[in-house]
């Protein structure tokens, strides 16, 4: 991260990942597969919305980039042969601050396979390598327990609360 004329420009990588999990910056070709993925099942009802706030493949572009300005695929298998499994969003992005991160894993037969662990620790080791920002934020409904458990797994720590969230933050540079 560096500041020119005033402007502070950071870099975020298109591509993290090993063997056995990559991260990729979302392509405009991928929208129609994550279409398909963000239902309300899945993803929604993690976050409290009960409706799609989109109906159309255009409708969610919009969305999509408007509510994470950054985001990642999830990809596991083989290098020529991955397969998307998830999502991670990256919002409220204030650089040399602090960002919000949404991770999804979209079908239960993915979930509880380290997945979602291997992904956020790759965007935070990412983060922390590249001085992107001193802290990350994630926020869980109260009736998830599994999200609060996994997040207070990772390091995150419980820095306030609503009616019906925590909220969760970590420091990257340690």
């Amino acid at each position: 991260m560096f500041d020119r004329f005033g402007i502070t420009i950071t870099k975020v990588p298109y591509f993290v990942g090993n063997d056995d999990l990559a991260l990729r910056a979302y392509r405009f070709k991928d929208l129609r597969t994550l279409y398909t993925l963000f239902t309300p099942e899945v993803v929604f009802t993690a976050c409290g919305i009960t409706d799609r706030p989109f109906h159309s493949l255009l409708s969610f572009r919009k969305w999509l980039i408007t509510t994470f300005p950054i985001g990642y695929v999830i990809q596991v298998g083989e290098v020529d042969r991955r397969r998307v499994v998830g999502f991670v969003g990256l919002y409220n992005f204030e650089p040399g601050r602090s960002l919000w991160i949404s991770l999804a894993i979209f079908h239960p037969e993915d979930r509880q396979r380290g997945y979602g662990q291997q992904a956020l620790t790759l965007v935070l080791q990412t983060l922390r390598t590249n001085h992107v920002v001193k802290t990350v934020g994630v926020e869980v409904l109260k009736v998830n327990k599994a999200s609060l458990r996994f997040c207070q797994k990772l390091g995150f720590a419980i820095r306030g609360q609503n009616a019906q969230s925590f909220v969760l933050e970590k420091a990257v540079e340690e």
